[in-house]
């Protein structure tokens, strides 16, 4: 199983809202695996094994719009799309909520479009959408929110996106998407009361 983080590379991408992805992938890496990155010409990778699952987790570094060219660097190791699980930001949804899918369209998201196009308009892989949206997205244009980096209020919530990411994550691989979306879909991380 190959788990996705989608992001842009660089240095002054790294803790943008659209780089939720990778910062997740990060996240489990230095939870949970706490195993050496290791880098290919168009992606940087790690394997670790959960609940007996042997999983890969792929950040490409080709940028947002070109995602879709990891799975071409893959096609020697014959990855199908219900192989694959991508984790990446949604500026449709508010921050904390996350929102597992079977597959279905991009909603208007690079990545998610490079991807499909990459399987040859197969969109039948698993998402992990991870919302970003918040209070200042509503007055300035999309592109510039998304590349923005989090308020400090906002950072102080990632931990907790991420665990419930996680979990989301564990349960897509060993009981599968009806059961992922069954329990995560209605569930938030709430912002602490002012």
């Amino acid at each position: 199983m190959y788990i996705f983080g989608l992001g842009n590379p660089g240095l002054e991408y790294g803790e943008t809202r659209h780089n939720v992805g990778f910062l997740f992938l990060d996240y489990i890496n230095s939870r949970y695996l706490k195993v050496p990155e290791k880098h290919e010409s168009e992606y940087v990778w790690f394997r670790g094994r959960i609940k007996g699952e042997t999983l890969t987790f792929i950040k490409p570094q080709t940028y947002m719009n070109l995602s879709g060219r990891v799975v071409w660097s893959l096609k020697k190791e014959q990855v199908a799309p219900e192989d694959v699980i991508v984790a990446y930001d949604d500026a449709a949804l508010p921050l904390g909520k996350i929102r597992i899918r079977p597959g279905g369209s991009s909603g208007g998201h690079n990545g998610i479009t490079s991807i499909i196009n990459a399987f040859n308009g197969n969109d039948r892989f698993a998402r992990i959408r991870i919302g970003i949206a918040g209070a200042q997205g509503e007055h300035e244009p999309l592109r510039d929110y998304v590349l923005d980096t989090f308020s400090s209020d906002e950072q102080a919530l990632l931990p907790d996106i991420f665990e419930l990411s996680w979990k989301a994550l564990i349960t897509l691989v060993t009981e599968g998407p009806e059961k992922a979306m069954a329990r995560f879909n209605g569930r938030a991380v709430e912002r602490p009361e002012e």
